[in-house]
């Protein structure tokens, strides 16, 4: 019976009876627009362009009304007419939406119904220096491309720079948006304060619309011959946010940080006589640097010697890199003649880096009488020198009891 009444009293009044059934809201979202994205539940930044005020209603089944029933006043600032009434899937529920141009401060706005306020909203500010101060940069590296691999470096030689690619993770509080009116560079400082280079940092659209962000650049820049400490700083309107270094080396400093830390074969099969039983075998080296950080390519020469010693040392030049973590470099020697190898000497620049042995150094063995048989004849090498010298010195150590 009141449902009829209702219906006939509403038909009546030519609709006013909506006025005293208006629609509530259920939650309201701010945001804004810039660049042509959208983010939503954020402060509105300096550089918005739009601001962007999403309200959902929950509206009579009998009077779904029109956009234009919907206004956002703000008071001083202006009055807008909702730009959008759009149903949404449960059934009297609606989103409206309102575009305003951004205010120049923290504002306060009411969203009215048929000039019937309906509920307040406060839209946030976000000034320049608040966005800027509350970007921060983590885990500056750079990167050597040397042979097809990327290789965190703090140094490189001066004879052979390679290509370089500066990396970091840039965060923010928000979302990295406003970022793309700022000037995000990368800078190259020389040695000593002296001249830089800036770089500009690129993002994605899928980047600048979250709240943190891989940042990459790869700079067409190539440092000086000279050694010495040049300077990679990440900036944001002369703000630093993060810096690293890369140190150049000198060839011959490059040269006294190379050290051999194993010599190892690879592969292959042994019996319980550690005989090899079969499958193919590699000998190597283990090849790193003393300096920190360090990714170079090293030129050495490989020196074989056989076992059949009327068979002469060969000599085989290849290209290894180089870090600070000992790397397994192949000896370029040939698979199938591994077995007939007595030892591998590993060289650069002249300098004895170390060797991998194939087979036992002879011993001479002593007789009853005091003499002592010589051993089989074998090919004196860098390798044999070097543990010469080592056993030699331990000799003619004393130890502290001999001494006193």
């Amino acid at each position: 019976m009141w449902f009829s009444i209702k219906r006939r009293l509403a038909r009546a009044t030519g609709g006013r009876l909506e006025f005293l059934r208006g629609p509530c809201i259920r939650d309201v979202r701010c945001g804004y627009e810039k660049a042509g994205l959208t983010v939503l539940d954020e402060p509105v930044p300096w550089n918005a362009e739009t601001v962007v005020i999403e309200a959902r209603v929950e509206y009579p089944d009998e009077a779904p009304g029109s956009k234009g029933d919907f206004t956002l006043c703000m008071p001083g600032q202006g009055r807008w007419t909702a730009a959008a009434l759009e149903p949404r899937e449960r059934t009297g529920h609606y989103r409206v939406v309102f575009r305003l141009v951004p205010p120049p401060r923290p504002a306060v706005a009411w969203i009215c119904w048929r000039s019937r306020p309906l509920d307040r909203i406060v839209i946030p500010y976000l000034t320049v220096e608040e966005f800027v101060a509350g970007l921060q940069l983590e885990a500056p590296t750079i990167f050597a491309l040397l042979e097809g691999h990327s290789i965190p470096c703090r140094a490189v030689v001066a004879d052979q720079v390679p290509d370089l690619m500066a990396c970091a993770l840039l965060k923010s509080p928000t979302s990295l948006l406003p970022v793309v009116d700022l000037n995000l560079t990368l800078e190259v400082a020389e040695p000593r304060g002296g001249h830089f280079q800036a770089f500009p940092v690129h993002l994605a659209a899928s980047q600048i619309i979250a709240r943190q962000a891989l940042v990459s650049v790869r700079p067409a820049w190539r440092p000086g011959p000279l050694d010495g400490t040049w300077e990679v700083r990440w900036t944001v309107t002369g703000r630093v946010l993060g810096q690293s270094e890369l140190r150049v080396l000198s060839p011959d400093a490059f040269q006294r940080s190379i050290y051999m830390t194993d010599a190892r074969r690879r592969g292959g099969t042994r019996d319980a006589d550690h005989r090899p039983a079969g499958g193919e075998q590699t000998a190597g080296f283990l090849l790193a640097s003393r300096e920190a950080g360090l990714a170079a390519r090293c030129r050495v020469e490989v020196r074989v010697y056989f076992k059949d010693h009327c068979r002469p040392p060969e000599t085989v030049q290849t290209e290894v890199l180089v870090t600070d973590v000992p790397f397994f470099a192949p000896s370029a020697v040939p698979v199938e003649d591994l077995q007939q190898i007595s030892a591998i000497e590993l060289f650069h620049h002249g300098e004895f880096l170390g060797a991998v042995s194939n087979c036992p150094m002879p011993t001479a063995s002593f007789t009853s009488e005091g003499g002592f048989s010589a051993p089989e004849p074998f090919p004196w090498t860098a390798f044999a020198e070097v543990e010469l010298e080592e056993r030699l010195r331990r000799l003619m150590e004393v130890s502290p009891g001999e001494a006193a």
